[in-house]
């Protein structure tokens, strides 16, 4: 059987807790290198909150989530960027690939 996978919205049933793992999974390598991205030690109330306030993408498969993304808006609050304050530019943030499938 051939593996496929999906990519679809984040549906509200999809599993919180899932998704935080996944997240500190696929950013463990650059935690033990120092790097403290918020995806290397969000909770899930954190995920739940990043996941709702843009659009959110998962990827199955075999019905497993193994891969996330979102889409923010602008959001000139939120960034020291100039860039991302800019009227109009939206930005991808919480990716995350399952680290056997990375490059793939």
């Amino acid at each position: 059987m051939v593996e496929r996978l999906v990519i679809r919205h984040y549906r509200e049933d999809d599993s919180i807790p899932e998704i935080t793992r996944l997240l500190h999974h696929a950013y463990a390598a650059l935690a033990q290198m120092g790097l403290r991205y918020t995806a290397t030690y969000q909770d899930d109330e954190v995920t739940l909150k990043r996941l709702l306030r843009g659009v959110a993408f998962v990827g199955e498969l075999n019905r497993e989530i193994v891969a996330t993304v979102t889409l923010y808006p602008e959001s000139p609050l939120e960034t020291l960027s100039e860039w991302y304050r800019k009227e109009g530019v939206h930005y991808f943030g919480q990716m995350a690939v399952r680290p056997d499938l990375q490059g793939k």
